[in-house]
């Protein structure tokens, strides 16, 4: 996991950046790293146990099961996979169903005209809802797994 920054152009609001993934986390990879799974893990618990933002209950019901463990497992795939049909019932087929969030390339967001990859979207989310600590995310409550791999990712761009 690393931060990863937006080329000029791109248009997040207020957010500056983004935690990237380095490997795929989803179906087909059960064995991703141990800090990939527990961010993405922690997105979906995050944003479900927010007061800040309502969560669609499409949403909320499969993310509030997800435990930030490291470990790929079915309810993470079921928080991926609700991520997913939520995106693509909303804005169309211009968005993949195939059970991955997928790495971003430095500098790009999106994989096709006006669609983010999965893992800039879930961040602008888990921004939005943890406004008063973001960037801090190691400061969560429900971080803890993931918390040092948070500090080590922000350390060198907001530390130097």
């Amino acid at each position: 996991m690393k931060v990863a920054f937006l080329a000029k152009g791109d248009d997040w609001g207020s957010m500056p950046f983004y935690f990237n993934i380095s490997s795929p986390v989803g179906k087909g990879y059960p064995n991703a790293p141990f800090e990939d799974v527990a961010f993405v893990q922690f997105c979906f618990a995050a944003i479900a146990s927010n007061t800040v933002q309502e969560t669609p209950s499409n949403l909320k019901e499969p993310w509030s099961k997800v435990k930030v463990t490291g470990h790929m497992d079915q309810v993470t795939q079921d928080g991926i996979d609700a991520w997913q049909r939520d995106r693509r019932k909303r804005f169309g087929a211009i968005f993949e169903v195939d059970g991955i969030f997928s790495v971003a390339p430095p500098m790009r967001t999106n994989y096709a005209k006006e669609t983010p990859y999965s893992i800039v979207g879930v961040n602008y989310i888990l921004m939005m809802s943890t406004l008063s600590i973001w960037p801090r995310l190691d400061k969560h409550q429900l971080a803890g797994p993931v918390a040092g791999a948070i500090r080590k990712a922000i350390s060198p761009e907001l530390t130097a």
